[in-house]
Order: structure tokens, then sequence, then C-alpha cells
């Protein structure tokens, strides 16, 4: 009986650190994943950004050309 009971308390306890493992690792990559997100959605806002910029500067520059031609 105590042989069982030693086998049993050592199963346990890995199956504990196994789960402990389990859910570190999976808080962690959600943290990763949050994290890879913010970073992509940064990106993508700049990139739009800058579209934008290029799109007002080649407004103005049209915009400017058609003010400076006599009339």
């Amino acid at each position: 009986m105590g042989k069982f009971t030693e086998i049993i308390s050592g199963i346990i306890t890995v199956l504990i650190v196994i789960s402990f493992w389990y859910l570190i690792r999976r808080i962690v990559k959600a943290y990763s994943n949050r994290i890879n997100d913010a970073e992509d959605y940064k990106q993508n806002l700049t990139t739009i950004l800058e579209e934008i910029r290029d799109e007002l500067k080649i407004s103005n520059n049209s915009k400017n050309k058609n003010t400076n031609e006599p009339l």
C-alpha cells in the first residue's frame, strides 16, 4: 500500500508541474500574440498615414499649379 501511495503522489506531482507549465506557456503566448498584433496595427497605421500624406502632397501640388496659372 505504501509503494502505491508513493507512485500516486509522484504522478500527481508530475501532473501538477505539467499543468502549471502549460498554464504559464498559454499566458506568455497570449501576451506575445497581443504584442505582435499591436506591432502589426502600428505598422498598418503608419502605412496608411504615409499614403494619406502622399495623397495630400499630390493634391496640394496640383492645387498650387492651378492657382498659379494666369486667368
